[in-house]
């Protein structure tokens, strides 16, 4: 990311966060060293996010998150799920399960499971 924004223009402090955690959703983010590399507060960062996006960081870095998790679990269907979590940024695969079954309303072995029978099936 640049540290020399330019912190009148918020759709492109807004377009490099998303290009900067969809470069490092693997890693540990925060909204605090988000708005650190752009050298703004994490309240105004937190404000034109959400008011560019129409969702929080936190939701949209968690939707990030659990699409890349589908998609490792869909192309590597032996993979274990708690290489996937760590490959997606959570230290708690148990805490990844759990957001995994939040939003694709089935646990991460059974996603992985109905794509393995899918693909004998075909």
């Amino acid at each position: 990311m640049n540290e020399e924004p330019n912190p009148v223009n918020e759709q492109d402090i807004v377009s490099r966060v998303k290009a900067y955690i969809y470069a490092h959703y693997s890693e540990p983010l925060s909204l605090a060293l988000l708005a650190e590399k752009l050298g703004i507060s994490s309240g105004y960062l937190s404000q034109i996010f959400h008011k560019t996006v129409q969702e929080s960081y936190i939701k949209f870095l968690t939707r990030v998150r659990m699409e890349q998790a589908a998609k490792l679990l869909k192309a590597v269907p032996l993979e274990k799920v708690y290489d996937v979590s760590d490959k997606v940024g959570y230290v708690s695969v148990k805490h990844f399960s759990h957001v995994f079954k939040q939003h694709y309303n089935m646990p991460p072995g059974e996603f992985q499971e109905k794509y393995m029978s899918a693909q004998r099936g075909n």
